[in-house]
């Protein structure tokens, strides 16, 4: 009968962890900065990335222990979106210092706009 009782106590230990996660992400804003003309930026954000590698630590204990039987499939989802989440976050802003640095050469130096008019 104990055995029972803690199994059910660490498995809802793990849903209203997974339920606070599911909260934390379904309310969180992406922050964007205008940049000229109408143009929008990915705002770097830390408590971001903070949050997301705290938030995928703890999936993989969960997903680690024994009481996560029945909610795995719930824990991998997760863990596949945050993980999705983090590779775009990354990418977007190294396309995105990669394109300002471009932007002063290529859209506001008249010179090389006159070197090369096709392009």
């Amino acid at each position: 009968m104990n055995e029972i009782v803690v199994t059910a106590q660490n498995e809802l230990k793990i849903e209203n962890e997974l339920n606070s996660i599911s909260v934390h992400w379904r309310d969180f804003k992406i922050l964007m900065y205008p940049h000229k003309d109408s143009i929008q930026l990915l705002l770097p954000n830390e408590d971001m990335i903070l949050c997301l590698d705290d938030h995928l630590l703890t999936l993989q204990s969960m997903g680690a222990s024994k009481y996560a039987a029945k909610l795995l499939d719930q824990i991998k989802k997760w863990e596949k979106s945050l993980n999705t989440v983090a590779e775009v976050f990354d990418v977007w802003l190294l396309c995105q210092r990669k394109w300002m640095y471009l932007e002063s050469i290529f859209l506001e130096s008249d010179d090389i706009r006159l070197q090369l008019p096709e392009e």
